[in-house]
């Protein structure tokens, strides 16, 4: 192989880890988008389980079918929970 033809080769493969190094970076920012997204859709869910939980407390309310069950629960749990849901929406 001559020195011209090394060149060239050697051209073709800078300008391909170029290519490669770009690809590499749109995949990275497309996943990162995509897990913010999954994480914002996860939290939306959530928020729409409580909201429908709350209507359904609400309705056994006002039809007097209303019961309160007593069961343990891990109040700091429940605070975490509520605040990572609420810096998700701000």
């Amino acid at each position: 192989m001559s020195n011209l033809e090394l060149i060239e080769l050697l051209k073709y493969m800078v300008v391909e880890r170029r290519r490669l190094i770009k690809i590499s970076e749109n995949i990275f920012k497309f996943q990162s988008n995509f897990e913010r997204q999954f994480e914002e859709i996860e939290s939306q869910s959530q928020m729409t389980m409580i909201l429908m939980n709350d209507l359904m407390d609400f309705a056994q309310l006002k039809n007097g079918s209303f019961s309160i069950v007593n069961e343990y629960f891990d109040l700091s749990d429940v605070i975490q929970k509520t605040f990572s849901m609420n810096i998700k929406q701000a």
